[in-house]
């Protein structure tokens, strides 16, 4: 009487453990993906209330700033509170704006920018 196990049971149970570390793995990455895509989402909509209380004390878009260390500046930083976004005003008219927010590190993740404009409209995101 043989103790122990085969060859075969052990690649058979190597291969079912892969197989259910891949689909673990896989759906790991989603949600980390999700929570990344998330810190982008929430700066743009903190920028853009800060863009909207800029606009009540000096009637205009125009001049508002990130992270310049003027009195213009909106932000201090122009980091996503998690670090995952590049926060910019790529358009301020004196009545519009546009606000983009540009991953940090695109390698390995889908998103490469997401962008907002005044009145809440999300223009498009890119992958």
């Amino acid at each position: 009487m043989n103790k122990g196990f085969s060859l075969i049971e052990i690649l058979i149970a190597l291969v079912i453990i892969s197989i259910l570390s891949s689909i673990a793995f896989s759906g790991y990455g989603y949600y980390i993906a999700r929570a990344k895509r998330t810190d982008g989402q929430m700066a743009l909509l903190d920028l853009a209330n800060r863009m909207e209380h800029y606009f009540l004390e000096h009637n205009t878009y125009e001049m508002a700033t990130i992270g310049k260390g003027t009195h213009s500046d909106i932000l201090n930083d122009a980091l996503s509170p998690a670090g995952w976004y590049q926060l910019s005003i790529s358009k301020a008219t004196p009545d519009q704006y546009t606000l983009k927010a540009t991953a940090m590190n695109a390698r390995g993740s889908r998103d490469t920018s997401l962008t907002l404009e005044s009145g809440g409209n999300r223009v498009h995101d890119i992958h």
